[in-house]
């Protein structure tokens, strides 16, 4: 089957390298020098794809990298957040698009190497924070004090800041994504939810978790214009189509969080902008790694 013709070009790992040391992440380097190793964001990789390559489909390992985790990895200390998915588009320099869908989910830290210098890396915060320091009176404001607002119990503003290998569990994120030519948003993120369940639960299953990833890249084709498809993931019925040649292009995102987001006043006015060509500019505020 074609790369054209299929219905997923890629399937990628994500996440933290264990072979590699702690490394933080380019886009925040040197804004966090502060804050605690909880706080910090950490390089992330890509830990496998395949296939190797698609002639029609370059993989753009470090591109594809930055949009699955795009402010990198964040730690959890004792807390395993539910799996959070999101999609992105990757635009190349001749205006060719390519689509990625991306479940990030949590598993646990076991390599001894990683948990030994997140503990270096508390302890140090800890000490950083705890020790005397002079702040110079420009203000009005105190002239002497021991950090800023840190608790005697290792907590600032509700952030964990130590880490006990012996007491406490250390969660890293790691992410699986489907890289496609089109958008069929809907249906690669119910295929990453039930695939990531199976995986969990792959010790009760007749068929490994790999059998699910060679059936989405090689024996699943996207569907043909004006036709619907319909495959299964673990029992799970999995429904994608594309319209008519003669209809509007696929858009296969959730208009109605659109206007939970944004609210109806300001949908119209983005729209209004469209119409008259005038250009946008979306800030966005809050934003959660996960």
């Amino acid at each position: 089957m074609s790369s054209s013709h299929r219905f997923a070009d890629y399937f990628v790992v994500c996440g933290l390298d264990e072979k590699s040391d702690l490394e933080p992440e380019e886009t925040t380097a040197g804004t966090n020098d502060a804050v605690s190793p909880f706080m910090q964001c950490y390089k992330a990789s890509v830990l496998c794809h395949a296939p190797k390559e698609v002639h029609s489909n370059k993989f753009d390992g470090n591109g594809i990298r930055m949009l699955c985790f795009p402010r990198g990895l964040k730690f959890q200390l004792n807390d395993q957040p539910d799996p959070a998915f999101h999609s992105f588009l990757l635009t190349r320099e001749d205006g060719s698009k390519v689509y990625g869908c991306t479940l990030t989910f949590f598993e646990q830290v076991e390599n001894e190497n990683i948990c030994a210098a997140m503990f270096t890396l508390s302890n140090m915060y800890d000490t950083q924070q705890s020790s005397p320091i002079r702040l110079e009176d420009t203000t009005g404001c105190k002239q002497a004090g021991y950090g800023s607002g840190t608790e005697s119990d290792g907590k600032a503003g509700g952030d964990p800041t130590r880490f006990d290998p012996l007491c406490d569990t250390l969660f890293c994120p790691k992410c699986i994504c489907l890289i496609m030519q089109q958008p069929f948003i809907s249906a690669a993120e119910t295929f990453l939810r039930e695939l990531h369940k199976i995986a969990m639960n792959e010790v009760d299953l007749a068929l490994h978790t790999e059998s699910f990833v060679y059936n989405i890249l090689f024996e699943v084709p996207a569907p043909p214009p004006g036709r619907t498809l319909r495959f299964t993931c673990g029992g799970v019925s999995i429904t994608s189509q594309q319209p008519n040649i003669d209809e509007l292009p696929l858009l296969d995102y959730s208009i109605k969080e659109v206007f939970l987001t944004l609210g109806i006043e300001n949908v119209v006015d983005l729209y209004t902008c469209v119409l008259l060509e005038h250009q946008i500019l979306l800030v966005g505020s809050g934003i959660s790694q996960h």
